[in-house]
């Protein structure tokens, strides 16, 4: 989409859905008009509205495409504990990835094991 287009949906825009649609191209395409988006997504916390209100088109991930001088601190608080609870979910799940693997290794090798010693048995006893 042309940078005109991208600008002209964001100024005719009749919804909030449209305008948070600048933020899926790059900032380049938008800078002439940044002040007005910097000033539509400040005016009254429009974030947490969204994020209390969760819009059909709103997703967790949104806050986090917006420049950070475009968010409250309040926002941006929250978007630090989300972004680090996240990360902590993130490290726990390759942990127990990690462990599960690692106990099914281990389950595998305990199984041949026990096929060694069944086979080495039987070659003994011949």
């Amino acid at each position: 989409m042309c940078p005109q287009l991208v600008v002209r949906a964001f100024i005719e825009a009749d919804s909030d859905e449209a305008p948070m649609l600048i933020f899926s191209r790059n900032e380049i395409i938008w800078r002439s008009i940044r002040a007005e988006v910097k000033e539509f997504v400040l005016e009254g916390c429009i974030i947490l509205e969204w994020e209390q209100e969760h819009p059909s088109w709103y997703n967790d991930r949104l806050p986090n495409k917006l420049p950070e001088d475009m968010l409250t601190g309040r926002v941006l608080k929250d978007l630090e504990k989300r972004n680090k609870e996240k990360r902590a979910r993130d490290r726990s799940k390759a942990t127990t990835k990690h462990l599960r693997g690692g106990l099914i290794t281990a389950a595998m090798a305990s199984v041949f094991e026990d096929d060694d010693e069944d086979g080495d048995e039987g070659d003994e006893g011949k």
